[in-house]
């Protein structure tokens, strides 16, 4: 198997790969460094208030975009399309998510406070062997 580094961007540490098995089937692996922004988010939780200074706007999560792309893929769930919204409510309320939360658990959601102890997400997988 080769892999090819497509590309890579330092500010949100998303990593673009092409991968070959010599055969003439194909991958894409993206892969997201997401530590920094778990960081973020378990700080957010404990320590900062999540509306702004206007009190107009509150902030409940910060999703990685490796995760984003993983939710469409794997879920169908299109974070960016106004009609899924009630799908990503329901997945950030969701316990297995819990660790993209930047506000205080709340007993009237019903999740706890499970977190992500893995530094990185990913692959996400798009193949060839599925193409017609």
């Amino acid at each position: 198997m080769t892999a090819r580094l497509l590309g890579f961007d330092p500010a949100s540490g998303l990593a673009q790969w092409w991968l070959e098995d010599g055969d003439g089937n194909w991958a894409q692996k993206s892969s997201q460094r997401v530590e920094a922004l778990l960081d973020l988010n378990r700080e957010a939780v404990s320590h900062c208030d999540p509306y702004n200074a206007a009190r107009d706007v509150r902030m409940v999560a910060r999703i990685p975009l490796i995760v984003i792309a993983k939710w469409r893929n794997e879920l169908g769930v299109d974070y960016w399309n106004p009609d899924h919204q009630d799908k990503v409510d329901a997945l950030l309320n969701d316990a297995d998510w819990r660790w993209l939360r930047t506000d205080a658990p709340s007993p009237l959601r019903g999740f706890g406070a499970q977190v992500l102890q893995h530094r990185e997400v990913g692959p996400v997988l798009r193949s060839s062997k599925g193409a017609k």
